[in-house]
């Protein structure tokens, strides 16, 4: 059985990974010049084949990451990973593949 206190982490844990990962997934777009990761994937369809490939690669991104903190979450709430600080939470994020 889950503690109460197991529950008020992993809803605590939940919130402030979430925000770095959407922190992280915004200056990943940023650098790009779009305006955050649901700008960049926006573009998905757009006729211009350069903005349309960097969508691709930010939808690939977006997915990575929301299934790296899926993982994390769920993996802390069974109790077989102790929640890691938010610099290794971070470090954990994967990484985008711009097209070249």
């Amino acid at each position: 059985m889950i503690k109460l206190n197991q529950v008020r982490l992993v809803e605590q844990v939940s919130r402030d990974f979430n925000l770095l990962l959407t922190r992280a997934m915004d200056a990943t777009a940023k650098s790009r010049g779009y305006d955050g990761i649901v700008s960049l994937c926006s573009y998905v369809n757009s006729g211009n084949p350069t903005y349309a490939a960097e969508a691709g690669a930010g939808i690939a991104y977006r997915d990575a990451a929301c299934a790296y903190l899926v993982d994390t979450i769920s993996r802390i709430s069974a109790g077989t990973l102790p929640a890691p600080s938010k610099a290794e939470f971070t470090a954990g994020i994967p990484g985008i593949v711009w097209p070249e």
